[in-house]
């Protein structure tokens, strides 16, 4: 029997919703509490009028730092409580985006190729064709998110050295320029990151399901069939 058109599937949980959001609302307002701890007109991106309405805002830089200490704080919180209720989805996530093979140079080649020429003129050049099939997640997908975790990874063992290990004694002078440097460099690579993924998400029509999913939790069965055949939705894989 043909499956009706508006036939859902679930794709991601309440908790992985509630997780994405979070990171969503807490990594900008980190970014942007930052962006304010910024005193060299060279390194800041948007002119020193936000920094300096910040540090205002939040009674100096002290403040400020309190804050953005503290934004960090519940973020590593958020996450921790989401790998503990959420492991098994956790591992699951981990392992996908770890996972590669030889067709996935060909799906990003290809797709690239449809996307920065169109699919006409990518097939007039030869450089179109089928995408190979995928599971859960499509090479594009698993490779920004790897690099995103990586990047999360080092902000935060940076950050946390920088603002609790010197009361304990764990590290000194060098070492926390060490680690100021290591979290400047890990969050503006991943910042550079997002703007992919918000276009991918958002505005490439193909792709717009998936935003359906971090909202709503489900995706149409065509989509997942089209998109994800080799998903095994049927099993709960992913949930």
């Amino acid at each position: 029997m043909t499956e009706a058109p508006s036939t859902q599937v679930v794709r991601h949980t309440l908790a992985d919703r509630l997780l994405h959001w979070s990171n969503a609302v807490l990594w900008a307002a980190l970014l942007i509490t930052g962006i304010g701890m910024l005193e060299h007109p060279d390194l800041a991106p948007l002119g020193m009028d936000l920094p300096r309405w910040l540090r205002e805002l939040f009674g100096g830089s002290g403040g400020l730092l309190t804050v953005h200490i503290w934004l960090g704080v519940c973020w590593l919180v958020a996450l921790g409580l989401y790998l503990v209720l959420r492991w098994r989805g956790a591992a699951f996530f981990l392992r996908q985006i770890v996972t590669y093979q030889a067709s996935d140079l060909t799906w990003l080649g290809r797709r690239s190729a449809q996307m920065l020429l169109g699919r006409q003129m990518a097939s007039r050049l030869g450089v179109d064709g089928p995408l190979p099939e995928q599971g859960y997640y499509n090479p594009g997908q698993r490779g920004l998110a790897l690099f995103m975790v990586c990047m999360g990874t080092l902000a935060a063992f940076s950050g946390l050295a920088m603002a609790f290990a010197p009361q304990f004694g764990l590290i000194h002078g060098d070492t926390v320029a060490t680690a100021l440097l290591v979290h400047h460099f890990s969050v503006w690579l991943a910042a550079a990151g997002l703007p992919i993924h918000i276009y991918m998400a958002a505005l490439v029509r193909e792709e717009r399901p998936a935003l359906h999913s971090m909202i709503c939790g489900t995706v149409p069965t065509a989509y997942a069939r089209a998109h994800h055949p080799h998903w095994n939705w049927q099993a709960g894989e992913g949930q």
